[in-house]
Formats: C-alpha cells, structure tokens, sequence
C-alpha cells in the first residue's frame, strides 16, 4: 500500500482533499497514472502498479524528516457507497482460510464483496461505478487482463460486485483494521454472525494493476482502505 510521508498540515489537507475521488465521477482517465508499489529493490517483471492522480498545481512540502520535496502525483483512493454482500464473505478476524498458504503465517486475507443497496438510486449509481471500472481496466493498455478478482456482473440486476481485500493479522484484533464503526473506531468482526449485512457503508480502496507476466494474464483487483458505516 503506497503511504505519503507525513507533511505539514497545509500540505496534508491538501493531500487528502485530492487523494478521494468518488468512483462514479471517472469519465476517462485523463489525470491518472500507474505507479509501481515503492519497494526497497529494484523492480521486478510484474510489479503491481496502482492508480495516482495528478494534483491541479504541484505542492512542495516538508517536515523534520525529508526535505522539500515536490508533489505531482498521489496516490488515489476510490469511494463506493454500498453494502457488504454475503457471497463469499471474509470480513473477519480469521478472514479467508483458503488462501492462509498465499500467506506469512501470522497473517490473514481479509475479503470481501460489496453491491448496490435495494434502491433504484442506487442501482444507477452502480451502474455508473460499471463504467468507471471498465475504463479503469482499459487504462492498463493491455487487451487481455482478469478482472474477476475486481469485480463480478449480477446476472439477474447486471449490475457489479466489487471484491475488495486486505492482508491482516490472523484471529485477533489489530491496531489498525480497515473497518471502522460510528465512532471512529478500527473494529473487524470476528465472525459472520457480527457482520452488519444490509446497511450502507463508504468504501475507499486502490486500484491496482499486476502487469502479465511471460504467457499469463494482467491482473487487476481493489485493495481495501477502509469501510465506514453511513
């Protein structure tokens, strides 16, 4: 996950007025970029990239640990309003035990689908976060990339549900869980009985991007920032 340093608080406002960008107000892909995750080697074939956007003017900021350093780009967070589904929900403390193996041992995949409400406004709006999606994924300029780990069609209200995901500890709770509750404070369930289905949530996640490799597909998939209830 690309993390900003920590500027001054002028600069930090800016920051975070520009990194949220509602997904359902993406016409086409003008100010955004693809960057590779910031790694201490050197990159690699197949480097996931995420999507950064443009700043309008580019800040130069600093603090007691880095110098001036002048901002383009940031990393962006795409905003979904929706609820958690129950196909294949993962949203806990445990998360996803078939993937443990894909994994450190003291961590866990954390996952989930998140769909439209059972409002017509809804519904539009969704059919909009479609579209965003879709020229999303032609951003990567590759033909032939997998986006079922993105999103799946609804085949009776052909509408999409995003899967999103985060690696956490395994089984217990965490500092910082990507689920928040009224209050402002990180809780993950612990099992499915204390997942709140069927209320709205705000959504923030990144776009990322795996680029194919030698005789595989291009991959893309949203990594989980937060879910807030609304």
């Amino acid at each position: 996950m690309s993390e900003l340093p920590h500027y001054d608080q002028a600069t930090n406002k800016c920051i975070s007025t520009s990194r949220i960008i509602p997904l359902d107000s993406i016409t086409d892909c003008s100010d955004l970029k693809f960057y590779a995750y910031p790694t201490a080697g050197p990159k690699k074939e197949g480097t996931p990239l995420q999507l950064w956007r443009k700043l309008e003017a580019p800040l130069t900021a600093q603090n007691d640990h880095h110098g001036p350093t002048t901002l383009q780009y940031i990393p962006v967070l795409f905003e979904i309003i929706g609820q958690i589904s129950r196909r294949d929900c993962f949203l806990t403390t445990s998360g996803n035990r078939e993937f443990f193996h894909l994994m450190p041992d003291d961590r866990a995949l954390v996952s989930c689908y998140i769909e439209a409400r059972p409002t017509n406004k809804s519904h539009i709006q969704w059919g909009r976060y479609h579209r965003a999606l879709m020229k999303m994924v032609e951003f990567t300029g590759h033909p032939n990339v997998n986006r079922k780990g993105l999103f799946l069609v609804d085949a009776e209200t052909l509408l999409p549900r995003i899967e999103v995901f985060r690696s956490s500890p395994l089984g217990r709770e965490v500092e910082k869980t990507p689920m928040l509750d009224l209050n402002g404070n990180h809780s993950l369930p612990r099992s499915l009985n204390e997942v709140p289905f069927d209320r709205p949530f705000r959504i923030l996640f990144m776009f990322c991007y795996s680029p194919p490799r030698a005789g595989e597909e291009g991959l893309v998939y949203a990594e989980l920032e937060e879910i807030v209830p609304v």
